[in-house]
């Protein structure tokens, strides 16, 4: 029979994902916040250097495309890939089907092409339905996920040809312990890609369907290996979001929206190459509740993430697990102007100095920021606030692509919605020293 399909917006409050490339720090002297002790008063009106009241001084916006709720997609979402001066990227909805797309465009925002409309129904094949995650590029190709559609409407691992030419790699039953709904960017080490799904797996008890979820691995033409299911009761995580992260040693590291403690506020995660499972920290209250992304790691083996919510002002927190493994919080998140903004959505990126970027989906000014955190000198800088102007876009979803330039550094990104049409855009934050 063949499934019935819907174009959906997924209730999860923030977009997950995302790699970048690592570029050399910028020395930028003002609009530095410091939060030196990150669980001390925030700092309010004049301390907050911002010019034209919603940027920093140094950086410009531009708004590179406005999608148009229509054959050429709404609300995109997950990584975006630079290859060959083209930004390619996916759209939750929208397109012929009301699905999502595929798209390219220009890095100067030129020459916008819907490069494919996702078609869950037999013709062609049973195609994946309305991407949750982005796009990671390996040897000319693209691949990604989408969150329902396939065989079996249970998500789907599929790779695109840079032309839009797609093939299903995976679909995800909804009624086996594989796993289904993957939600996540897929991170690539090598040749080896990683990624989670958010549920399908059965109880352990009742035998019933529950949402889970399994972290699974693949190599291109080698089939999907399931290396960890989750399973629910009592104190057990679930729920994986965002990709695995893989340390020297093979361990594979990784957070938990839920589970955990009575509190269901997620763990942060250790898989061993054998398959066994160590919780490392279960978070809730001021520590930070429910990660929606993935983590990042630096040169010395420290890892870093943020919370959607709990922490000291309920806002999120972004923390950080060291080598010696010690936890620790960096920030916490406030909704006011100098507090960073509210609730981290998708994973950080980190520059070669290891200074941290990254979103909030709210706060600031009113609608999300884009922020900058020294981990030399537990700064943090808000670059951008996203003020309500729906011209230039409203929640920002997606983790930052960023690139450096002689004098300064480029970070392009996405919104869930705003724009001329309040249906998200593509932006480009130019930062100079």
């Amino acid at each position: 029979m063949i499934p019935t399909f819907k174009s959906v917006w997924f209730t999860l409050p923030f977009s997950l994902m995302a790699v970048a490339t690592l570029t050399p720090q910028l020395n930028l002297a003002t609009g530095v916040i410091d939060l030196s002790n990150p669980a001390s008063p925030l700092l309010t009106g004049p301390n907050i250097f911002l010019s034209q009241a919603n940027r920093m001084a140094g950086v410009t916006f531009q708004r590179l495309h406005s999608f148009d709720g229509g054959l050429n997609g709404q609300r995109p979402r997950g990584q975006l890939v630079l290859y060959q001066g083209n930004l390619y990227g996916v759209t939750e909805s929208g397109g012929t089907r009301d699905y999502g797309i595929i798209y390219r465009l220009s890095s100067n925002g030129t020459g916008f092409t819907n490069l494919h409309s996702f078609n869950p129904n037999p013709n062609p094949a049973h195609e994946g339905a309305n991407p949750g995650g982005g796009l990671t590029l390996y040897n000319n190709v693209l691949y990604g996920t989408t969150y329902l559609g396939g065989l079996n409407n249970g998500g789907t691992v599929y790779r695109s040809s840079p032309g839009g030419s797609v093939a299903v790699l995976r679909a995800f039953p909804t009624s086996n312990s594989d796993g289904a709904f993957p939600l996540c960017d897929l991170l690539r080490v090598n040749s080896r890609f990683y990624g989670t799904t958010t549920g399908g797996v059965r109880d352990d008890t009742a035998g019933t369907d529950s949402s889970n979820g399994t972290v699974f691995q693949f190599t291109p033409g080698n089939p999907i290996r399931i290396l960890y299911r989750f399973r629910s009761g009592s104190g057990k995580p679930n729920k994986p979001v965002g990709w695995v992260i893989p340390d020297g040693a093979g361990n594979l590291y990784g957070v938990t929206q839920k589970g955990g403690s009575s509190r269901d506020a997620g763990v942060l995660f250790k898989l061993s190459p054998t398959g066994s499972l160590t919780i490392l920290k279960r978070l809730g209250g001021s520590l930070g509740a429910e990660p929606l992304g993935g983590l990042i790691k630096d040169s010395a083996g420290n890892f870093y993430g943020t919370t959607s919510t709990g922490g000291q002002f309920t806002f999120g927190t972004l923390f950080k697990w060291s080598s010696s493994g010690t936890f620790s919080i960096l920030r916490h998140f406030n909704q006011t102007l100098a507090g960073g903004g509210v609730g981290g959505g998708a994973p950080l990126t980190i520059d070669a100095a290891g200074n941290l970027y990254g979103i909030t989906n709210g706060g600031g000014i009113s609608n999300g920021t884009v922020f900058r955190y020294s981990t030399a000198t537990k700064k943090l800088t808000v670059l951008y606030n996203f003020d309500g102007s729906t011209a230039n876009g409203v929640q920002p979803s997606g983790p930052l692509l960023l690139r450096q330039q002689s004098n300064g550094v480029v970070l392009y990104g996405t919104t869930l919605a705003g724009g001329q049409t309040n249906n998200g855009v593509v932006f480009k934050l130019t930062v100079t020293q």
